[in-house]
């Protein structure tokens, strides 16, 4: 079973554990016996008959068998286990495995639904600002390299010219370094949004 508790995933989970005991009897008389099973800690049986005696530490079932005959007796034994995993970006793909299970609730699967989406949406917005960072550091470089060259240059002919030349480069480049700050500003505050409706589906589940 799952379900949404807050910012987690709560998984239940059934610990099986089994074992099959068969009788033969090769004699002409019907034989009985006494089966002990050991006591589990917080195990309890499921299909499974009813042990004819009890003690603190075993259970024990009777087994019958016919002249030349055979009996079995299964006995299975579970326990519930119950964890919680946070529900956050870098468990997204276990938590997609957990929705393709389709245990969630109607209302579960939409807001858990709502949150891979919106991930995904922050991880575009992540792409594009590494994608901007890229871009700035190049120019950054390409900027370093121009001063570098202009540094040997006069201010008249055609040294003059070429200065000027890489003046204006500069310049253009400056405006480019402003248009991804402002690109920069931008994403960081849709990630923020984005951010903030997770929190408001996790921060407003029961």
């Amino acid at each position: 079973a799952l379900a949404i508790r807050g910012r987690y995933l709560q998984v239940e989970e059934w610990d099986i554990r089994w074992r099959k005991v068969r009788l033969r009897n090769g004699s002409d008389q019907p034989k009985q016996v006494l089966v002990d099973h050991p006591r589990q800690a917080k195990f309890t049986l499921f299909d499974t008959p009813e042990p004819s005696e009890q003690t603190a530490t075993m259970l024990r079932f009777v087994l019958a068998a016919p002249a030349g005959g055979e009996a079995e007796v299964r006995i299975q034994e579970r326990r519930l286990i119950t964890r919680r995993e946070e529900i956050t970006v870098r468990r997204s793909d276990s938590i997609r495995k957990y929705l393709d299970l389709g245990r969630l609730s109607a209302e579960d699967t939409t807001q858990i639904t709502k949150v891979i989406e919106l991930w995904t949406q922050i991880a575009g917005c992540e792409q594009q600002l590494a994608e901007v960072e890229t871009e700035r550091k190049e120019i950054h470089q390409a900027q370093e390299q121009m001063r570098a060259n202009m540094q040997g240059l006069s201010t008249t002919g055609k040294e003059g010219a070429l200065r000027a030349s890489y003046v204006d480069k500069l310049q253009e480049s400056e405006e480019q370094l402003q248009a991804l700050a402002a690109r920069t500003a931008q994403l960081r505050g849709e990630i923020s949004t984005l951010n903030a409706s997770v929190e408001g589906i996790l921060g407003g589940t029961a």
